[in-house]
């Protein structure tokens, strides 16, 4: 009994190595990375991401989705293709930022609903001067931390946008 559970634990290790090697391709694709240079901060874009981004030679933003990496640029949306060194400036959203800004303003026009319901149920003022203030801080609080969930990275001294291709073997 002892050597069966040997020889099925040796059958689970093998399954688990044979597995992990079937695994591999999927590490093998290309990624996008906006790097720091000098520090180790580095943001990177997978296939399937949406970047924001203008080029040197036009005026406008390009938001897309990135369909494939290559060694010198970068296709969006399978139409337009973009050198590297052509990117002048990339955003990032950080989409966790931006909920939360959102909750925070929702909050605030909730406590100013509850505290004017609350007071004409109890024949006070509707709006007292002191809640409005608490929830107008509240809404400009949140506004503030949602305008800051879009960050701009123009590259160059600082910043560089780079194709990396991640080698596990």
């Amino acid at each position: 009994m002892f050597t069966l559970a040997i020889e099925f634990n040796d059958l689970k290790v093998t399954a688990a190595i044979f597995l992990l090697l079937l695994s591999l391709h999927v590490c093998g694709q290309r990624i996008l990375a906006l790097e720091k240079l000098g520090s180790g901060k580095m943001y990177t874009y997978h296939v399937g991401d949406q970047i924001t981004l203008r080029r040197i030679a036009d005026t406008l933003r390009f938001t897309g989705t990135l369909t494939m990496v290559a060694d010198s640029g970068f296709f969006l949306d399978l139409k337009l293709w973009v050198n590297l060194k052509d990117v002048e400036t990339v955003w990032r959203t950080f989409p966790h930022r931006r909920k939360s800004g959102n909750l925070i303003m929702i909050g605030g026009g909730v406590i100013t609903g509850i505290i004017a319901i609350n007071n004409l149920v109890n024949n006070q003022t509707v709006i007292d001067p002191v809640y409005l203030s608490v929830s107008a801080g509240l809404v400009a609080a949140g506004l503030l931390w949602h305008l800051s969930s879009v960050q701009k990275y123009p590259l160059g001294k600082k910043w560089k946008l780079k194709s990396l291709d991640p080698q596990f073997l």
